[in-house]
């Protein structure tokens, strides 16, 4: 499979709320038609009509959307960047929403998406995935294929990473002696259970 890298805030302000909600992501660019039923040279055309552009400003965006259209298939992996966290999710078809192709919604070519998980940007550690998530273009793509194993060990070890790091709870010294005594009176009490349930909780302290 393939794995990219999108930036939330260069799709717009507020994007990623609705992506995760309905389940899409989405490319921008309205105005220019449903590109399943185009050609690269015909939405190159409208690109520049619609908006104006030429050169390699012009290139650029529409290898964006190439990308976003042609270059994404079904099962592929995205990352959404937003903000210090990353998004996981699983990529479905692309399919276009006529009645989004407005200049105040522009999210009509979009493309299902499965959410899996949610990570700190900070804890992807892989090589791989620090390159990518650096990227400054819109869609970035890792330059290979990579297998689901080898994804679900990087992202594994995000996690493991995170948990790692989480502060562990602490219980003063006092506390702890309080309790061993509470404990401890529990052993002398009449109901058989409470005193087996006492003498399991200081076995399992003494092991610690």
């Amino acid at each position: 499979m393939q794995l990219f890298a999108i930036k939330a805030d260069l799709l717009g302000a507020g994007r990623m709320e609705q992506f995760l909600e309905d389940h899409y992501i989405c490319i921008g660019w309205p105005g220019i038609g449903d590109l399943q039923q185009e050609q690269p040279d015909e939405t190159m055309s409208l690109l520049a009509k619609a908006y104006g552009l030429q050169g390699q400003e012009l290139a650029d965006r529409i290898q964006e959307i190439s990308l976003f259209v042609y270059g994404m298939s079904d099962g592929d992996y995205v990352l959404v960047v937003d903000g210090d966290i990353v998004h996981v999710g699983d990529i479905g078809d692309y399919y276009y929403v006529e009645s989004a192709d407005t200049p105040e919604d522009g999210t009509c070519h979009r493309r299902g998406v499965t959410w899996l998980k949610t990570l700190a940007a900070e804890d992807l550690a892989a090589p791989e995935l620090v390159r990518l998530l650096r990227e400054e273009r819109v869609i970035a793509w890792l330059d290979r294929p990579v297998d689901k194993s080898t994804l679900e060990r990087w992202f594994s070890g995000a996690s493991a990473a995170a948990e790692a790091a989480a502060p562990a709870v602490l219980v003063d010294a006092e506390t702890v002696q309080t309790a061993i005594a509470v404990l401890k009176e529990a052993l002398r009490s009449e109901d058989a259970e409470r005193r087996e349930r006492a003498a399991i909780a200081i076995l399992r302290y003494a092991k610690q």
